[in-house]
């Protein structure tokens, strides 16, 4: 399995389709987003956990996939990685 490390160390497990959007079209594409955008959201929530953070785990828990606003994604990014536009490493295990 692909996975990719969080500023924490700890091992984030990619989804089946590694995180890549499909272009082919605007159904696929959309469902692809949804698809990374839940992760996005479960990794976050289980980082908080991780963490004992109940405050950000608030926030992460009320977000919605079908209206997540570029903000909320940056706020996941900088939360797991460090920063709001990551350059991840894929590791293979």
């Amino acid at each position: 399995m692909n996975y990719v490390l969080s500023k924490s160390g700890r091992k984030l497990y990619l989804p089946k389709n590694n995180l890549k959007i499909r272009l082919d079209s605007s159904r696929k594409c959309q469902n692809d987003l949804n698809t990374l955008n839940q992760w996005l959201i479960d990794q976050s929530i289980a980082e908080c956990k991780v963490n004992n953070d109940d405050y950000n785990i608030l926030f992460f828990q009320n977000e919605n996939i079908k209206n997540l606003p570029q903000a909320s994604i940056d706020m996941m990014n900088e939360y797991l990685f460090g920063e709001d536009d990551p350059k991840l490493k894929i590791y293979k295990e």
